[in-house]
């Protein structure tokens, strides 16, 4: 028996194991809470509560054990050769190099992850591939064919198989526990069910571990610990770009281009640092912990080591190309992915026209409401706000929390106060930047002004108070009542009609 059989039979052997003891729990206690019941007919002393809480306790582990039927949900766009003749030629040359069959179903998936897996009967299963649209478009090909390598070390290990198996014993335990809540029996499978995950999820971070040695020996070390570093941020980075950017868009009628934006969101140097701090803090990490399905990223490219000074070397080909330019993929991203939003309503909108066509009236409109609210106050006198803000909360104790610590009561002011500073600003004449992936700001003579930040930027020194004060007095409004320049704001122009698909609560900056 080879290494690769021999894991295999130990990872199916410790799956079965363990879906053989969850039962064997299971139906030993329904067995006793049966016997109990028995004896007590049989002696003549016949006690109803405990008959109760007996079928009670039957009832419930019966009904979570009971395996539920899964029913397929498409995860995503289906893909087709013709559309896509180039992704599917590297699929197969990966298919080929494994010696594994090719899934029948190949999925565009609009998150930044991939995955395989194997859905009806066990020996009739259909293999499926689902590659995130994210990937394709960050990734080179080097990095794209070392995933798609270690998806099909996945498909050569018989993962796919013994992934359902551990799942829907997951299930069951989950479903017992939930049913059992609060009972006698509830630490017994609560025991069980912390020594099910501790001995799964060590398979499954071994899993990837040989997956992602396959995928080395296949697609070479440099490329694959390269996508792995851009893949430890990229799912974070994206779900931010998702709902900051894309969403707010979205509400408002409007479909961009998710490629053009994401590109320029994760080049943009705002975001770069930020994703420069999360992999240094994802490599600081180097012990798992029984929760987790993954080795830290640092064991991940420990275990390749070897394999990086070998294979070809990683080229900034893009992954994205292997796609060609089918019409409408966004759309028909979207529209698999969200089927019950409306997407084909949805305009098309250039990331250079959102702050005139979203952002700017959304903004207008929010300082227009509050213009009430602020009226009186007088913008040149935001920094003392920043010094003494309590005169300011007692002005609007209905929309601050003054119990609030100084830095989140900052932020919130900043929340507030940003679309009225914007739009004011704005309407007299500033340049006013909104670029994907970085805080909508004001371009000033010395450097950015953020809006939205402007309460922690004095509170911290990055901006001064002199060059507030120097920027309000150049437009004009410093000593204006900030009630009267938000009523004066012009209304929301007629093709900012609002009619969207509800997707999410986001909103740039907010």
């Amino acid at each position: 028996m080879n290494d690769s059989n021999s894991s295999l039979y130990l990872r199916a052997l410790a799956a079965f194991g363990l879906w053989l003891g969850f039962y064997a729990l299971a139906l030993g206690i329904i067995a006793a809470m049966v016997a109990l019941t028995w004896m007590q007919f049989a002696i003549g002393r016949v006690h109803p509560y405990l008959i109760f809480i007996s079928a009670t306790i039957v009832f419930f582990i019966v009904a979570a054990i009971i395996p539920r039927p899964d029913r397929f949900v498409a995860p995503g766009l289906l893909l087709s050769p013709d559309d896509h003749p180039e992704l599917f030629n590297e699929i197969k040359t990966i298919s080929r190099a494994t010696n594994q069959p090719m899934p029948l179903d190949v999925y565009l998936i609009h998150e930044a992850n991939a995955w395989v897996a194997e859905r009806g009967r066990l020996w009739n299963a259909r293999r499926m591939l689902a590659l995130g649209y994210p990937l394709l478009i960050q990734l080179t090909q080097n990095e794209m064919r070392a995933v798609l390598a270690h998806e099909f070390g996945h498909y050569a290990a018989g993962d796919t198989w013994l992934t359902p198996w551990i799942y829907h014993t997951r299930q069951a335990l989950a479903r017992t526990l939930d049913n059992l809540s609060g009972n006698v029996l509830d630490f017994v499978f609560a025991g069980y069910a912390r020594l099910f995950l501790r001995v799964t999820n060590a398979i499954s971070r071994q899993q990837e571990l040989d997956a992602d040695t396959l995928a080395a020996r296949l697609a070479g070390g440099e490329s694959l610990v390269a996508g792995l570093k851009k893949i430890a941020t990229l799912a974070p980075g994206h779900d931010h770009f998702w709902h900051t950017e894309v969403v707010p868009l979205l509400d408002s009628g409007y479909l961009p281009p998710l490629a053009t934006g994401f590109g320029a969101f994760c080049a943009n140097p705002f975001i770069q640092k930020i994703v420069k701090d999360a992999l240094a803090d994802e490599l600081r990490q180097t012990e798992a912990v029984d929760i987790d399905t993954h080795p830290p990223l640092s064991e991940r490219i420990r275990n390749v080591h070897a394999f990086v000074s070998s294979g070809p070397r990683n080229r900034p080909d893009p992954a994205s190309a292997w796609l060609g330019k089918p019409p409408d993929l966004e759309r028909r991203l979207l529209d698999a992915a969200f089927p019950a939003a409306g997407v084909e309503t949805l305009r098309d909108i250039a990331w250079t026209e959102a702050l005139d066509r979203v952002y700017l009236p959304g903004y207008n409109r929010t300082a227009r409401e509050h213009a009430e609210d602020v009226a009186g106050l007088h913008l040149a006198d935001l920094p003392m706000w920043v010094i003494d803000p309590f005169p300011l909360l007692e002005k609007l104790d209905e929309y601050v929390d003054p119990d609030l610590s100084r830095p989140d009561l900052l932020s919130q002011l900043g929340a507030m106060f940003g679309p009225m500073i914007t739009a004011v600003l704005a309407a007299h004449g500033a340049e006013i930047v909104c670029d994907p992936g970085e805080p909508v700001y004001v371009r000033a003579p010395f450097g950015k002004l953020r809006s939205f930040w402007v309460f922690g930027d004095l509170e911290t020194g990055e901006l001064k108070p002199e060059q507030w004060k120097e920027l309000v007095d150049a437009y004009g409004v410093a000593d204006a009542d900030l009630g009267e320049l938000c009523r004066a704001l012009p209304d929301d122009p007629t093709d900012a009609d609002g009619d969207g698909v509800d997707l999410s609560d986001g909103k740039k900056d907010l």
